[in-house]
């Protein structure tokens, strides 16, 4: 393969995997305007309870033995109900209470969420099985996309999406 079909194949590998992130990047933005929205207060452990909802959805997956369905709908219940939870244990208290205070306890939040998650979660692996396959797909004129770089399945130990290992010049 010549040099220049495999810069383009670079290019067109990070064209998909950036807007996957970016699609990732907005449905969080959409997450804390929503929430904002519906409780007037920003709410900054909120990539805290995603982390929590795909760890429990992980947990579904490898420690349960759910199908990928069942996985995500068993982190949905879950989040639902830690949601509700946390309502009417902590947030109802703090209604009348100063905005200062309501960032807080979502900080504090997070910091809690992030050692519980590192503590019950820490034998479970941290990535659900998807029905795609990760071998290379050949489209015509010789197009080569990895099932990787369209849905980024394999992450690092840091959560960055791994790019497929290209030929240099």
């Amino acid at each position: 393969m010549s040099s220049s079909a495999s810069e383009g194949l670079l290019f067109f590998a990070l064209v998909i995997n950036g807007g996957l992130a970016g699609a990732i990047y907005a449905l969080i933005a959409l997450a804390f305007v929503l929430v904002y929205k519906a409780s007037r207060m920003i709410n900054f452990a909120l990539g805290e309870w995603i982390m929590f909802g795909s760890l429990l959805a992980s947990t579904g997956s490898n420690a349960i033995g759910l199908d990928l369905g069942g996985a995500v709908l068993f982190g949905c219940v879950g989040m639902a109900l830690l949601g509700v939870a946390f309502n009417a244990i902590v947030l109802g208290r703090l209604v009348t209470r100063p905005v200062i205070s309501v960032i807080m306890v979502t900080l504090g939040l997070g910091a809690l969420m992030r050692g519980v998650a590192a503590f019950c979660f820490r034998g479970v692996p941290s990535a659900l099985t998807l029905p795609v396959s990760t071998d290379p797909v050949s489209v015509s004129c010789r197009l080569t996309i990895t099932a990787y770089a369209c849905c980024s399945a394999r992450r690092r130990r840091t959560g960055s999406p791994r790019l497929p290992h290209w030929p240099t010049r």
